[in-house]
């Protein structure tokens, strides 16, 4: 079962894969996603840890943690389609729903996910 991460130790995750750079993420736009979008819900900074699994930091975290985040000042900019099909394969292996956007399903702050009425029982 995972255990639930608050903002502090995702946001530590996240700036350990970056090398305490945000700018080492590339910049997820969700503005035309086809899921149903909870109030909240928004884009993310991607980067890929050790072993190539993606590692997903909801852009409203980065903001409250880190300051204003500029899409153009990270390594590059995808919508969230190209992010699904760059890791299809993957997804596919670990999502179930298919109604729900995998991309909410991938953050690992429970917490998170909770509060945008996403949780997994």
């Amino acid at each position: 079962m995972t255990s639930p991460l608050d903002k502090t130790t995702l946001t530590k995750r996240f700036s350990e894969l970056t090398e305490g750079n945000w700018r080492n993420s590339f910049y997820i736009d969700c503005s035309a996603c086809p899921y149903e979008r909870p109030e909240g819900c928004g884009d993310f900074l991607f980067v890929p840890d050790e072993t190539g699994r993606p590692f997903l930091y909801p852009v409203s975290y980065a903001a409250e943690q880190l300051g204003p985040i500029d899409w153009s000042e990270c390594l590059g900019r995808m919508s969230n389609f190209m992010f699904r099909e760059l890791y299809h394969r993957w997804l596919n292996t670990r999502t179930l729903e298919r109604n729900c956007c995998p991309l909410r399903k991938m953050v690992p702050c429970i917490a998170w996910r909770y509060r945008q009425g996403d949780f997994d029982k």
